[in-house]
């Protein structure tokens, strides 16, 4: 990521899982690309619980790691891990 994206507000990691809670089918991940840029900007920096900061694949990479979105087919849903609910 850029330095310009240091200085750049974040957004939480689980606002994108409460985009993808929205749709009660997966979603093609770059329909969720584009509803998240809709969302949040197609510059939107991201960041977790710990301060980690994130891309748009970079993010959908660690949640996925994390057990909190699922991949099937090339679509994207929300995985079996619990979303952080403390912010």
């Amino acid at each position: 990521m850029s330095e310009l994206s240091e200085v750049k507000e974040a957004i939480y990691g689980h606002e994108v899982l409460g985009i993808i809670a929205t749709r009660p089918i997966a979603w093609p991940v770059e329909e969720l690309r584009t509803a998240v840029a809709s969302a949040f900007g197609t510059d939107a920096v991201f960041q977790n619980c710990h301060g980690s900061r994130f891309d748009f694949d970079e993010l959908i990479g660690f949640l996925s790691s994390k057990g909190k979105l699922s991949f099937q087919n090339g679509k994207v849903s929300l995985g079996a891990a619990t979303a952080c609910d403390h912010h």
